[in-house]
């Protein structure tokens, strides 16, 4: 299974004063700690799960399109998680590969109608849309005012 995690010891190398506690194997484990007990429990159906992980650099997001090709083309994964930060862009790349995907952000609608792409939130369309409504309802923005929504993508 695919894991993309943000190298930070990459960070730290480059100036970045992080708690010595953050690193890269850390963050990967967040995750992969899960893996552990879940093979040390017999597996899930009887099958391990072996992590796939997959660095890219925060500061350079476009790095983050080699863990799109590693995911689909160069190290095929049998699914693909990332807790967070990573750009929508190469989540969907991802999951439009057909690769089942599991990410801790906000993703595009495009991702969620892959049919494979799961989410602890919404799309960000759904996302803005409840936001502004209930702006309006709370009086905290005019109906009918033109209101413009950013949306990060990575």
């Amino acid at each position: 299974m695919g894991v993309a995690v943000s190298d930070l010891d990459g960070l730290r190398k480059s100036g970045f004063n992080l708690a010595p506690a953050l690193t890269t194997q850390n963050l990967a484990k967040r995750i992969t700690s899960y893996f552990d007990q879940w093979n040390a429990a017999g597996g899930i159906n009887g099958y391990t799960i072996e992590p796939v992980i997959m660095v890219w650099d925060p500061v350079k997001p476009a790095t983050a399109q080699k863990v799109c090709d590693d995911a689909t083309i160069n190290t095929p994964v049998f699914a693909f998680i990332n807790a967070s930060g990573m750009g929508a862009k190469y989540i969907e790349c991802i999951a439009k590969a057909g690769v089942p995907t599991f990410f801790g952000e906000v993703a595009p609608q495009s991702a969620h109608d892959t049919g494979v792409f799961t989410s602890i939130s919404p799309s960000a369309e759904v996302n803005a849309s409840a936001g502004v409504s209930a702006a309006i309802t709370a009086g905290q923005i005019a109906k009918g005012a033109a209101v413009g929504v950013l949306a990060g993508n990575g």
